[in-house]
């Protein structure tokens, strides 16, 4: 089951549960849903303020689709992490199988297509904040503050992902990281900044 088949509480135990998936990834990708559902909203409710929300409620409701599907995506690629893992444990002392880092490739590549959707919806909460209905700055604020969490924590993941990539793959995903970043820092106007890794 995945968060396209089970209600919000059936999730919510399945994120809780010992397992490798859903995990916090799949949580990242439904944070930045929420945050996209909540520029939608604001956008319907703002075609007195903004002369574009129209196309401002149909570009976030298609971020918001792409990161709802993220979602499944991240559960997908941690099962094909766990399996590799056993076959990894089952091989003993002998080399890792590259079943395992080529699984880390389709675990590192999803938070990197939700920090993408982030950057695409960064500038749209930005302008619903700064010129949107007032009466609803409220929640405007709100999915930028989710998107921002959101963001950070997929940079989080990409970089502890990263040592367990082929190297050949290393830099293209390193890369990427650098210009979704500086995009997302630039969609925010600056209100965005990459996090340190830190543990």
């Amino acid at each position: 089951m995945t968060a396209e088949t089970e209600t919000l509480g059936q999730w919510l135990k399945a994120l809780s549960a010992r397992s490798p998936a859903p995990s916090g990834g799949a949580a990242t990708a439904l944070t930045l849903a929420s945050s996209a559902g909540l520029a939608t909203m604001v956008a319907r409710f703002s075609t007195s303020q903004v002369n574009d929300a129209d196309e401002l409620v149909e570009k976030a409701n298609s971020l918001c689709h792409r990161a709802f599907l993220l979602a499944a995506a991240d559960e997908a690629a941690w099962s094909r992490v766990g399996e590799a893992s056993k076959i990894a444990r089952v091989g003993g002392e002998a080399p890792r199988p590259a079943a395992l880092p080529e699984a880390f490739v389709g675990a590192t590549e999803v938070p990197l297509r939700m920090l993408e959707v982030a950057a695409e919806l960064a500038p749209i909460l930005r302008l619903l904040a700064e010129r949107g209905n007032p009466r609803l700055l409220g929640d405007a604020l709100t999915g930028e503050h989710l998107l921002f969490g959101a963001a950070s924590a997929a940079v989080s993941l990409v970089r502890l992902n990263l040592s367990e990539v082929p190297m050949h793959e290393r830099q293209r995903f390193e890369t990427e990281l650098a210009r979704s970043e500086a995009t997302l820092h630039d969609g925010s106007r600056g209100r965005w900044m990459a996090p340190s890794l830190v543990r």
